[in-house]
């Protein structure tokens, strides 16, 4: 049996290697980092649904979830729902309306729309799709994208759910990948700020290599995930970069498993530490002791202290737009 499987692997990866233009064992080595995982019996099952839903594995339009530290069944990223949608000729557009009413939620500071309303229109069909989606029932209190993002994720579910009934799609990958957000945000760029999508989505080129950018990182101890967050911290805290950079990088770099985790650890890292008691100030005779030590008539200048100017004062780096922390 598990020769099987390995040898049904190993004609599917060949499959998607030559439509990529790859090296097998290259695309073999890039699929396993993307997607976490180097059981074949996972990777079989993420090609199978890739192949039958054209789907780029390499892409984050699938993702494999850690249940209880196994590997789990592989789900459809938003940004995967988005490109089988917009790329069906017989889409015809979708729109997306919050609740007047707003409720309060346990673990989220204001109060948030009361359900989402997505409209999906599907060609040589009379009536759209219109499904509702309540924030009630789809917040979910452990999730820091959910408790920072809680409008956007509601929107998100949304739109999958009015897919897969519009097209009658079948169910993988309900349990969204909420953490890559910006991904998922950045496929959706013909999409208004009604949330109506104008045109469809451009698929994406075919890869040329094993493109180490769409990799997700998995930390194997806790130690590391502090080590390598850390960086984050002190960057933000030394003003070499901002918390909105930091948290992006995070979203786009660590696997959706851990990446509740590791903003958890970036938002303790960066909360105010109490603020040391101010010196007490000098009294005048003191002051005056302290400049007599500094230069006295006997005292050539030479033999002063020096003191370094204002003007040589090293400033704190800055990054730029296109500098990144070695993350």
């Amino acid at each position: 049996m598990s020769n099987n499987i390995a040898a049904q692997t190993t004609s599917l990866v060949r499959r998607f290697a030559e439509k990529a233009n790859c090296d097998p064992h290259k695309y073999n080595t890039a699929l396993e980092t993307a997607l976490g995982v180097k059981r074949p019996e996972t990777i079989l099952a993420a090609l199978t649904l890739c192949e039958e839903l054209e789907l780029d594995p390499l892409r984050g339009d699938v993702y494999i979830p850690v249940v209880n530290g196994n590997d789990g069944k592989p789900s459809i990223s938003y940004q995967g729902w988005t490109k089988i949608v917009t790329s069906r000729p017989d889409f015809n557009g979708v729109s997306t309306e919050f609740s007047e009413n707003k409720v309060k939620i346990e673990g989220l500071n204001s109060p948030v729309p009361e359900y989402v309303q997505v409209t999906m229109w599907r060609k040589g069909i009379d009536h759209p799709t219109v499904i509702r989606e309540y924030i009630e029932e789809t917040f979910q209190s452990r999730s820091l994208p959910w408790r920072k993002f809680p409008r956007r994720m509601l929107r998100h579910k949304g739109f999958i759910q009015a897919a897969r009934l519009t097209f009658a799609l079948r169910g993988d990958g309900e349990d969204v990948d909420y953490g890559n957000i910006d991904a998922a945000q950045a496929t959706l760029n013909a999409v208004d700020a009604d949330g109506v999508i104008k045109t469809p989505v451009q698929q994406a080129a075919p890869v040329q290599a094993a493109p180490q950018q769409a990799a997700f990182m998995r930390f194997k101890t806790e130690a590391e995930m502090l080590s390598r967050v850390g960086v984050l911290v002190s960057a933000v805290k030394e003003g070499r970069s901002t918390k909105e950079k930091a948290v992006k990088m995070l979203t786009k770099r660590v696997h959706p498993s851990q990446l509740d985790q590791c903003l958890t650890i970036l938002e303790k890292g960066l909360e105010p530490q109490p603020s040391a008691p101010a010196p007490q100030e000098l009294a005048p005779e003191t002051e005056e002791s302290v400049v007599s030590q500094v230069l006295t008539p006997e005292q050539n200048f030479d033999s002063a202290p020096q003191v370094m100017s204002p003007q040589e004062d090293a400033a704190p780096a800055v990054l730029t737009a296109d500098d990144e922390i070695p993350f």
